[in-house]
């Protein structure tokens, strides 16, 4: 019996049966393609997965079978200690490591039915202790990885070291290969208990709120849903339809992770939360003004401005010339804002830019937080709206020559239609594999 589903709306992506068992999914430069495929799927080409499935019944009771760990079998903890534990000495350079760094072409073949399973075995036998604690840590109430993402300032802010969490993919590295030996030997349960391993990673890797983390959990149940592909091809697998649903559903919930990312224009620049409020004098104004230049050309390319390391001269004489360019619509900005014109007249050149700058910031972020807030198909329209309209207004566009003065929000704020478009992914194949269970 083979079942199959040719679209899933909005989604670019495509399902099928292949009628032999040799089609296998491979990744490509532009996502997962078919290797049977002499041409490689160009940008915005649906992507084909082929599956060769036999008919499975529904369990029963219907949650037999489960992909993340039951309420009940949750422990007393915090799951953090014990994926730290999981996570050592499997960096990628590591010694325990080598075997499959040095074979992983070979281990994670296109046909993953061809892993060299004697060679697997001893490197997992290696890893059992490191296994060992991520069940653990799977099974632990709650998670508390307590970084103080919140206090960052500064450039700390795009210089917090995030090491842990991207090591924790090469985890998933492992139980993969795992997962695939015990569907090779017809451990099903087996293979389960370890696909509820990688999705509670998953989930936990994403708890901090940046989007760094969120994208690492994202990729991580990417692997874990081609895991299940594989797993439902196998014959005599149990049915998962039940166990796909009962996922918590978004897996990565990116809403944190929005509301941080949005701020980091003003916790990388404080003065930017509220300079309508701060008394400097002029030379204040443009001391402070030359240090954000100075940070904003580490930032972005500093299309023919001075090295960041270029004397408080030249610093002062790039600033001077993006002022005389940017005054004049500064201060119309400020006075169709709703400042007294009288007012605006009064204030320092660094203060109007600094207002500005601050405007600019409040559009860009509330505008991008409402259209986030929104169900993905219509968010991401209004995000892409959204961007022609501020493209328009000169708030994004090439970097020094847009509205604002020095590149400060339109260069740190995230491109969240990206990780809109990641999250519908990961729930469309979710959504995609239990029509096929179905």
């Amino acid at each position: 019996m083979t079942k199959c589903i040719h679209s899933l709306c909005l989604v670019c992506l495509t399902l099928g049966v292949a009628s032999s068992s040799s089609a296998q999914v491979v990744l490509g430069p532009y996502g997962p393609r078919n290797p049977d495929e002499k041409n490689v799927r160009q940008p915005n080409e649906p992507v084909v997965y082929r599956l060769k499935v036999t008919p499975a019944p529904e369990p029963d009771p219907p949650l037999k079978y489960v992909l993340y760990p039951r309420w009940t079998e949750l422990q007393p903890g915090n799951s953090v200690p014990m994926w730290y534990r999981a996570l050592d000495q499997i960096g990628w350079n590591h010694p325990r490591m080598k075997p499959m760094h040095e074979n992983y072409s070979r281990w994670f073949p296109d046909d993953w039915q061809k892993m060299p399973v004697d060679e697997v075995r001893p490197f997992l036998q290696n890893m059992s202790s490191r296994l060992d604690d991520a069940q653990i840590a799977a099974h632990r109430e709650r998670t508390e990885w307590d970084m103080g993402l919140r206090d960052l300032r500064g450039s700390d802010t795009i210089n917090f070291l995030l090491e842990e969490f991207q090591e924790s993919r090469h985890l998933t590295y492992i139980l993969s290969l795992r997962i695939r030996l015990h569907l090779l030997d017809g451990e099903f349960d087996e293979a389960l208990d370890d696909l509820a391993i990688c999705f509670r990673l998953a989930r936990d890797v994403a708890e901090p709120e940046t989007f760094i983390n969120d994208l690492i959990g994202i990729a991580i149940s990417a692997i874990s849903h081609e895991n299940i592909r594989h797993f439902i091809s196998m014959p005599g697998s149990p049915n998962l339809y039940w166990a796909l649903a009962d996922l918590p559903h978004p897996l990565i919930d990116i809403r944190d992770a929005t509301a941080y990312e949005m701020t980091l224009p003003e916790r990388y620049f404080p003065w930017l939360k509220d300079p309508a409020s701060s008394e400097r004098t002029s030379a204040q104004w443009q001391s402070l003004l030359v240090e954000t230049l100075r940070e904003s050309i580490r930032l972005v390319d500093s299309n023919g401005f001075p090295d960041r390391s270029a004397s408080e001269l030249s610093m002062q004489t790039a600033l001077l010339g993006l002022c005389v360019r940017a005054y004049p619509r500064a201060k119309a900005h400020l006075i169709d804002a709703g400042y007294d014109s009288e007012d605006v007249d009064e204030m320092p050149v660094g203060k109007v830019i600094a207002i500005q700058e601050h405007l600019i910031y409040q559009t860009l972020s509330e505008n991008t937080a409402a259209a986030m807030s929104l169900p993905t198909v219509q968010s991401l329209e209004r995000l892409d709206h959204l961007v022609d309209q501020l493209r328009d207004a000169g708030y994004v566009g090439r970097y020094w020559q847009g509205t604002e003065a020095i590149p400060i929000a339109s260069s740190l704020l995230p491109a969240n239609s990206q990780m809109k478009e990641a999250q519908m992914r990961r729930e469309s194949m979710r959504a995609a594999l239990m029509t096929i269970e179905a």
